[in-house]
């Protein structure tokens, strides 16, 4: 009897101080923004109901799917009623989303999980304890890449090969806006910061850096990110803690077949070169990207600016490329492309690669 009253005892005690030990733990949103999640979302899922860290609430919030993506978030909630989903009215697209998860959100500090991808155990617990020792409202942390059978090979030579990762760059430590911007002057237009589900960071840091920018199609996280490291003290984490799927998106490649070839290439466009000029535009004109302005000189700038202008230009055409590019340029630059010569420039590279090169080559 004394036995199991001393066990007793200890177990209730264990109890309390695990409540009092919660009380002082801030509450982390793991936000998962899904549509038509089904094939990867139940893993993802578990990765989050996994989380060594508890005091966590993990928010769905799905974009009006049309699969099995909702039988499947019931059946867990069932298990862990830490789990809350919430369905938009209507679809409102893939960045759009995340911000709705942001704003649904109870918690003080935000992780994001997309539906393809996976968290170590120790994710938000890591990530959290290096923002509470550094003193610092925003971490980033490394990630590995699951490659899925049936990629093409130009994507496993670009995840295995040519992609840097962070600790190439980062140590495991804090670093001010200054530091982090001497150290990425050197990859202005490659995000080698991660993707979101690299992030934690508080709701009040997300607020006072306007969130995301809804124009932009593939470089959204990356300026977002940009916006936060090169704005206040970052918490870098060189472990590897999330794990990033790639696989081939079917629903993309499905819309893709349906766009006439003219809608497709201005899509192109927007996503690629549009993406990199609208970057480019941010860090001239843009306070938040004063940091890094300052290792580029304006006229640099503005040639790499010119360079996306006329690698559209031979790749898809000029006209083309105006209609891509028009609703996300000033007139000015709406003007600099058309008055652009692309013969004369195919003409002058064909000069330089010929002669001008060579020569150069043999005075070295």
């Amino acid at each position: 009897t004394v036995s199991i009253y001393i066990v007793s005892k200890c177990f209730l005690n264990q109890i309390i101080k695990t409540i009092s030990m919660n009380a002082n733990l801030p509450l982390v949103s793991i936000c998962i923004p899904t549509y038509n999640g089904e094939q990867y979302l139940e893993a993802a899922l578990q990765s989050a109901i996994n989380q060594t860290y508890t005091n966590i609430e993990i928010l769905i919030v799905d974009d009006c799917s049309t699969d099995n993506t909702r039988a499947i978030i019931n059946t867990l909630y069932q298990s862990d009623g830490r789990i809350k989903l919430i369905t938009n009215t209507k679809n409102v697209g893939l960045v759009r989303n995340w911000s709705n998860c942001i704003a649904e959100a109870s918690g003080q500090w935000i992780k994001f999980l997309f539906q393809d991808d996976l968290l170590e155990p120790t994710c938000v617990a890591t990530m959290l304890n290096a923002c509470r020792a550094n003193n610092t409202e925003f971490a980033i942390c490394n990630r590995t890449f699951i490659l899925e059978q049936g990629i093409s090979d130009s994507l496993k030579i670009t995840f295995s090969k040519k992609i840097y990762t962070l600790p190439e760059l980062f140590d495991n430590r804090k670093y001010t806006p200054i530091e982090s911007a001497t150290l990425l002057k050197t990859f202005i237009t490659q995000n080698i910061l991660g993707e979101p589900i690299c992030l934690l960071f508080s709701k009040k840091i997300y607020n006072t850096v306007n969130g995301f920018n809804y124009k932009m199609k593939q470089l959204v996280d990356y300026h977002f990110t940009l916006k936060l490291i090169l704005n206040n003290n970052v918490a870098i984490v060189t472990e590897p803690l999330v794990n990033f799927r790639v696989h081939n998106t079917s629903t993309s490649s499905k819309n893709e077949a349906a766009q006439n070839e003219k809608t497709t290439i201005i899509k192109n466009i927007q996503a690629t070169e549009g993406d990199h000029i609208q970057l480019l535009d941010c860090i001239l004109n843009d306070s938040w990207f004063y940091q890094l302005k300052q290792h580029w000189a304006a006229s640099k700038l503005e040639l790499l600016k010119q360079r996306y202008y006329y690698k559209a230009c031979k790749n898809k055409g000029k006209q083309n490329t105006i209609a891509a590019l028009t609703e996300l340029l000033t007139p000015k630059d709406v003007d600099i492309l058309k008055q652009y010569n692309f013969i004369k420039y195919l003409q002058n590279k064909y000069l330089y690669n010929k002669k001008i090169k060579p020569y150069l080559a043999s005075k070295k």
